[in-house]
């Protein structure tokens, strides 16, 4: 004896996987998450290109090695983005490949450090205005990440370095 149920379910089965619905799309945090990633790849790319750019024996000799010690503070801010980006299979998402390839940075060392003090002020805001719609442990990350950039703005206008 067949019920309805049974019916509905061979039914279904006949259909093969179009009976199933689209799975959902990514949660908010997944998405945002994702585009953070790709403003801190640009800013790697920035502080490489900076760094390509400002000779070694350029003044100040002290910008040199505080890009140097930057870039590895965003490296590591890059890699603890990616460790928390977990996109289930199936779920339809596919986070973007980030290829950025960093804006033109002007030629004097004191321009080029301006510029870069830019970068980590807007971003610095920018991540603050995404910390109010994430999970806890998210948001203290993104958070974080915004303390470092905004300190890495004192550090690129710092007076001595000029």
């Amino acid at each position: 004896m067949l019920t309805a149920g049974t019916v509905s379910l061979a039914a279904a089965g006949c259909k093969g996987l179009t009976a199933l619905r689209q799975p959902p799309g990514p949660a908010p945090d997944v998405t945002t998450l994702d585009r953070v990633i790709a403003a801190e790849e640009l800013m790697v790319a920035r502080y490489q290109a900076a760094l390509a750019l400002l000779p070694s024996t350029a003044r100040p000799g002290r910008a040199r090695p505080l890009m140097a010690t930057v870039l590895a503070d965003h490296a590591a801010h890059l890699a603890q983005l990616r460790s928390r980006l977990i996109v289930p299979r199936g779920s339809g998402y596919w986070p973007r490949r980030h290829h950025s390839a960093a804006p033109a940075l002007p030629g004097q060392p004191h321009e080029i450090l301006a510029a870069l003090a830019g970068a980590e002020r807007d971003a610095a805001a920018s991540l603050l205005r995404e910390l109010i719609a994430l999970p806890a442990s998210l948001a203290q990350l993104l958070a974080s990440i915004g303390a470092a950039e905004a300190a890495h703005v004192v550090l690129l206008t710092w007076p001595g370095l000029r």
